[in-house]
């Protein structure tokens, strides 16, 4: 049985990550299982269970520490899949049957995964060697114990595999159904060339399939010809590679496919000419893409600003200044898939800030895969030394933007004392002229919060500069921002977005400068966003709480050619609409209402002002056409009126339920998402210190009711050393003190497990403790007969008497000290 399960198991490891996730992490998961399945063979005498559970949780722990260290780098699924593979080798060790069905369940999960992901070489011989496998599981899983139940049986028998009494006909006659099972469904859903990339199993969610840009619509991509013009120049032509062949690889460069220009050369933004990354100019389709939001394609950010280029320091490269590090109060999901047509520069376009991007593997040769190289959290990009397969070039992208729905309002941003963004607000003292400095105040004068600031800065250059391809050369000996400002007054989006980002930084935002390229024409019949070069765009994120950065163009959106394609179809299925124009794009996609929300008011309050008897009435009328319906009818009325009414309160109920469950699960995922980057940011001792406690606290919680019990012990333990305490003052009367001494002493005989009986004095059992010591039982006697004295007689008991109770006591307290341990011990 331990076979099946791990020949099973590396089936599973194979199918899900083979050619699709990191090869590395699958050759350690199924050597790692076959390791622990070696290990699982050694006898419980010389390998003790907590041993095996120890070295379970070690494992664990090295797992996801592992993947707090790559999750930024892998796509969410590719990474559950991997951690999956190596937290299933490790049940191997445990050698327990429930341990072993977790296996089996997830080798099942893997054989899913692995037939939904793009067709693949080898897929179609594991699946049905896994699927023997599970018929082999399934026969060699019933009980022996003729209805005995499987815990209730020794462990030996438990674990041992059992054949049922079946004929060998029997078993080969349901295997060889399944496999004709399995041939009639690939028969159904052939392995073409054309449909390969949807895998054996129709997915629900977008695939690379999703990316190929259908032929029928062609004619809709063509770009408008009007317009030829791009808004940023191409002065580096030189710096064109041409991919050269490689022998080794198993592709062929086509010698029409696009050349791209090596922007690793290029980390700086020329503020003069805007030749920083070199886009082309005019109007080649550059990349298309599929999106539920409507935003600016990012390709690079800068954060330095000397007067004539633009660069990117080092803490911003790191990610570690605080508005880097700050994480929104609520996000919503935006998934991108993209096909890069026609690169212009080695960095990939992406919306917002990327947390995970994956290269989807190109049709002409599924095996090649290549590497997304993150140079700062802020960039994606192709390598720059050696080949590179003909483009198109598909890849996924996950970013995380602020949700609209916040409702708490904008405030100003309390920076840590340690590290508060300083890079992204400096400007150099003799760089920016005092009239400058002094436009930034007027503007942003009765501003209560970073945000409006913003606002108020965009819209006092789109009301009072013009846009134009065609703007003056900035003089040599001039800053660019002041003879902009002030002197030309006219520019393109690079002086838009320059001017802005000083002007925030002077009003006390942070600031930084981004290029790429805008939203795109939105093609309505394909539902993709199509950029071309033109598109080509500079523009200024601010950082604003409690969205975090967020985008602001100071050129007005009338002067960006972006159009809906076919322009004819705008007003009746833009999903998008004019919004954006007046709102930052990331705060500008919202879900659209649910259907009962669309009613208009008039006819809500009609509705709701109506009776039952009244809908009763006019619908048995209208059914029947009469003026008087009898009671039959009215009857037949009032059920299908209470039918309908009963369908849609369990709608609305079922519709409530899923709408809390979704916010329930957002919640749970941004706490996940909020406690992940926070574990990504500590250091390697901060890490270990954390498992550490962890561990320490799970080890606590599981034996919450011992340390329960013995803090309970040690309280009731303080409580007798108080009172003794207190005697020592002797500020009571004799008889007080005795009393009090008395209580003591029966807790102490109590908690050391010598509770005296019900049936016996105190004298008397401390006569029968002289079997078990003779310390305690001499000690004793003084306490009870000090007590019995002060029971049974009238009398004041004399002081001495008192005394010698109380000297007896500590004496008593240490000849009990082994029993006290002992107690302790098993409590």
């Amino acid at each position: 049985m331990q076979l099946l399960h791990l020949h099973l198991f590396l089936c599973g490891v194979f199918a899900a990550i083979f050619l699709h996730g990191d090869e590395a992490i699958m050759y350690i998961a199924m050597g790692g299982a076959a390791c622990c399945f070696l290990l699982s063979l050694i006898s419980l005498k010389y390998f003790p269970p907590f041993l095996r559970q120890a070295l379970q949780l070690a494992a664990g722990a090295l797992t996801l520490l592992w993947a707090s260290r790559v999750h930024e780098h892998l796509p969410m699924d590719i990474l559950l899949v991997e951690i999956a593979s190596m937290l299933g080798a490790v049940l191997f060790i445990g050698r327990t049957r429930h341990e072993y069905a977790l296996i089996f369940f997830i080798s099942i999960g893997f054989l899913g995964y692995g037939g939904l992901m793009p067709g693949r070489i080898f897929y179609l011989q594991v699946f049905i060697l896994a699927i023997f496998h599970i018929m082999l599981i399934l026969y060699s899983s019933a009980s022996p114990s003729n209805g005995t139940p499987q815990s209730k049986l020794p462990m030996a028998t438990q674990n041992a595999p059992y054949f049922p009494k079946h004929p060998i006909s029997h078993r080969f006659i349901h295997i060889i159904g399944t496999i004709m099972l399995v041939l009639l469904m690939l028969h159904s859903f052939p392995q073409m060339r054309s449909i390969r990339k949807n895998g054996l199993i129709p997915v629900s969610f977008a695939t690379e399939q999703n990316i190929l840009f259908p032929h029928v619509w062609d004619k809709w991509h063509k770009p408008p010809t009007k317009k030829t013009g791009g808004d940023v120049a191409n002065n580096n032509a030189e710096n064109v590679e041409e991919p050269k062949k490689n022998s080794n690889e198993k592709y062929e460069i086509d010698n029409k496919a696009p050349k791209i220009i090596n922007s690793a050369n290029q980390p700086a933004f020329d503020s003069r000419n805007g030749n920083g990354i070199s886009f082309a100019v005019g109007d080649k389709l550059v990349f298309r893409a599929r999106s539920p939001a409507k935003l600016y394609w990012v390709m690079q950010l800068f954060d330095t600003y000397d007067g004539n280029i633009w660069t990117t320091s080092k803490i911003m490269n790191s990610a570690k200044a605080g508005p880097d590090k700050y994480i929104p109060v609520n996000e919503v999901e935006v998934p991108q898939h993209i096909s890069l047509e026609n690169p212009v520069s080695t960095f990939l376009p992406y919306q917002f800030r990327a947390r995970q991007a994956a290269m989807v593997d190109s049709e002409e040769s599924i095996a090649i895969r290549i590497p997304i190289i993150r140079r700062s959290p802020f960039t994606l990009s192709l390598p720059t030394k050696g080949n590179l397969p003909p483009a198109p070039w598909r890849y996924r992208v996950q970013s995380f933007v602020p949700n609209p729905d916040i409702k708490k309002p904008p405030r100003a941003w309390r920076e840590p004392q340690r590290n508060n963004g300083w890079n992204y607000r400096r400007l150099p003292a003799d760089l920016v002229s005092d009239r400058v400095r002094q436009l930034a105040k007027d503007i942003t004068a009765g501003a209560e919060n970073p945000f409006e600031k913003a606002i108020r800065i965009r819209d006092y250059l789109r009301n009072n500069y013009t846009y134009s391809l065609d703007a003056p050369q900035v003089p040599a000996d001039r800053e660019v921002v002041d003879y902009f400002l002030f002197e030309s007054k006219t520019g393109y989006c690079q002086h838009f977005a320059q001017a802005f980002t000083v002007l925030a930084r002077l009003a006390g935002l942070h600031s930084r400068l981004a290029i790429g390229y805008a939203p795109g024409n939105y093609n309505l019949l394909t539902n993709y966003f199509e950029v071309f070069e033109y598109h080509a765009h500079a523009w200024t994120q601010i950082f604003a709480e409690p969205y975090g950065w967020l985008t602001f163009d100071g050129v007005a959106p009338g002067n960006l050619n972006i159009q809906n394609t076919p322009a004819m179809l705008t007003s009746l299925i833009d999903p998008f609409g004019d919004e954006w124009k007046a709102h930052p794009p990331e705060l500008t996609y919202i879900p659209p209402p649910p259907p009962e929300q669309s009613m208009v008011k008039g006819e809500a309050t009609q509705k709701t002002e109506e009776t039952f008897a009244g809908k009763v009435y006019n619908k048995a009328s209208e059914e029947n056409m009469t003026q008087n319906p009898n009671a039959l009818e009215l009857t037949k009325a009032a059920a299908q009126i209470g039918w309908q009414a009963s369908s849609n309160w369990a709608a609305n109920l079922w519709r409530n339920i899923t709408q809390t469950t979704i916010m329930a699960w957002n919640g749970v995922r941004n706490s996940f998402i909020i406690i992940i980057y926070a574990f990504r940011r500590m250091s390697l001792l901060e890490t270990i210190s954390t498992a550490f406690a962890l561990l320490v606290i799970i080890a606590a919680f599981s034996t919450r009711k011992i340390l329960f019990r013995k803090i309970a012990f040690l309280w009731r333990l303080y409580r007798c050393r108080c009172k003794w305490f207190l005697l020592e003052r002797r500020t009571t009367t004799a008889r007080e003190r005795i009393c009090t001494c008395h209580d003591v002493t029966v807790a102490l005989l109590k908690l050391a497990a010598l509770k005296r009986p019900a049936d016996r004095e105190l004298g008397e059992w401390a006569k029968e403790l002289a079997t078990i010591s003779a310390e305690i039982s001499s000690n004793l006697l003084p306490i009870a007969n000090a007590s019995a004295i002060v029971q049974f007689s009238d009398q004041e008991p004399s002081e001495r008497l008192a005394d010698d109770a109380i000297n007896a006591l500590p004496k008593l307290s240490h000849a009990l000290s082994p029993f006290l341990t002992d107690a302790l011990r098993k409590a």
